[in-house]
């Protein structure tokens, strides 16, 4: 009986300290975080955190590690086809706009020695992963007849593409950015049928 309240005790913390670190690797990056700072955040002594991780590029990546896991819980909930494709997208991209500008573009260049490798390392390991959800999307939706029979895997790979470029640029919301991308898959560029065209055109 100790030994498994002794087990729930030690996730507890180890909660508390992914918990902290995601929050300030998120707000101050890899740079500016401090292992003193997160022992403070997670309520925890620095030589306790050091148990759990022995160094900071560990317990990055075991934060970053955790958030993707989270994301892809909800990446897979958003999977509903009572949705419909244009509005699975959607909320796709809204999910995943956040986490891609906060941890996924190219950390500014004094960040590059140190948490660069381990990001860009997670991100090849786990992008296969998030855009699986995008393609099984697609895939449902051409089956519907929802959009054209393209190959789900290429269109999911053109979708990620955008939300990179969104979240580089900044300035739109996840919500405007997943609309626009939604729009842009399922509708294209052409104008809607009985609208008069820009004069630009």
């Amino acid at each position: 009986m100790y030994a498994v309240v002794e087990e729930r005790w030690r996730e507890e913390r180890r909660g508390r300290i992914l918990g902290a670190a995601g929050r300030i690797f998120a707000s101050r990056g890899f740079r500016g975080a401090s292992m003193d700072e997160i022992a403070e955040a997670a309520a925890v002594g620095k030589p306790t955190l050091y148990r759990y991780y022995p160094s900071k590029d560990a317990l990055f990546a075991a934060a970053f590690g955790e958030a993707l896991d989270a994301l892809e819980a909800r990446l897979q909930r958003a999977l509903d086809p009572e949705l419909g494709i244009q509005k699975q997208i959607a909320v796709l991209v809204r999910e995943l706009l956040p986490m891609v500008r906060h941890h996924m573009v190219p950390l500014p260049i004094a960040d590059a020695a140190t948490a660069d490798r381990s990001r860009r390392r997670i991100v090849r390991e786990r992008r296969a992963r998030i855009e699986a959800c995008f393609a099984a999307a697609l895939a449902a939706g051409m089956r519907r007849g929802e959009v054209r029979a393209l190959d789900p895997e290429r269109v999911a790979g053109l979708v990620l593409g955008m939300v990179w470029s969104a979240a580089a640029t900044g300035g739109d919301t996840a919500e405007a950015a997943g609309t626009d991308i939604a729009t842009l898959i399922v509708n294209g560029l052409a104008p809607r049928r009985g609208r008069p065209r820009p004069p630009w055109v």
